[in-house]
């Protein structure tokens, strides 16, 4: 069986995809499915240790650019692929008095609830830091350390919503094709480079294609992250301003890790 025909999401844009990826989501479920590192986020404060699920208003889907994540955090992994596009950071439920839940009980990351997709969390979900994220249960290393976070600091307040590990992170990667972030900006004329743009621009493009406001957030004049957010339900819907907002103009620089621009810097200077 082929690549395309053993996971079907990849096609198919739809919650529906979750069905096939999953095969035991009845249409029951399929109805209710229907960083910026967040501790660093002035201006906005976690619940941490909550029941397992939580009340919350909508979800925030960030995706995240790594050429930015990489020219600015040393702990960058620079042993995988290099990615181009933007990746999945994660798929969180937020309030709109700009809190949110974190840490809620349940049950912990289980790797085999995922091993179906390990190869499409790898391409499109991928860990970008050497160093191994904060836990809420225990630790993990390599890339089931990034996906054991995002799942209990995010996954478990999702619950009764999305009902478990493997659709936390099917719907996100469905998300993450439905709303191709790279695709809208490129289309655009907004490419990886050295060139300044309008973040007006950039911001107009990616409202027009998705069909509400999303949020950006730089990092510096870098484009670090961009927010799509959606109802509980999962439709679309307007995103607020995070408190890390970009300026007037912003870059999309190319993958390079922090020594490779240092580098750069070096050679620039002689």
């Amino acid at each position: 069986m082929g690549r395309g025909q053993r996971v079907c999401w990849i096609v198919l844009l739809t919650l529906v995809s979750v069905q096939c990826v999953r095969g035991n989501v009845g249409s029951e479920g399929l109805e209710k499915i229907g960083s910026l590192e967040r501790a660093e986020v002035d201006g906005q404060a976690e619940l941490s240790n909550l029941e397992y699920g939580a009340d919350f208003d909508y979800y925030v889907f960030s995706q995240q650019w790594p050429g930015t994540f990489c020219r600015t955090k040393s702990s960058c992994c620079n042993k995988v692929v290099k990615p181009v596009k933007f990746t999945v950071h994660g798929l969180w439920p937020e309030n709109e008095d700009n809190t949110w839940p974190s840490c809620c009980s349940g049950p912990g990351f289980d790797e085999s609830k995922v091993a179906e997709l390990y190869d499409y969390l790898v391409e499109y979900w991928p860990t970008l830091s050497c160093n191994s994220p904060k836990q809420c249960k225990g630790r993990k290393s390599g890339p089931y350390g990034f996906w054991q976070h995002e799942w209990e600091k995010h996954g478990t307040c999702s619950y009764p919503i999305i009902p478990d590990e493997a659709t936390y992170f099917s719907v996100g990667l469905n998300l993450h094709l439905r709303y191709d972030i790279s695709k809208i900006l490129s289309d655009a004329g907004f490419i990886p480079s050295q060139k300044r743009y309008k973040t007006s621009e950039m911001k107009a493009a990616v409202s027009d294609a998705i069909g509400a406001k999303p949020a950006f957030s730089c990092k510096g004049q870098l484009i670090n992250e961009i927010w799509v957010c959606l109802t509980k339900d999962l439709k679309i819907r307007d995103c607020g301003m995070p408190a890390k907002s970009c300026g007037t103009y912003t870059q999309i620089p190319p993958f390079v890790t922090k020594l490779e621009s240092y580098e750069e810097d070096l050679v620039d200077m002689l």
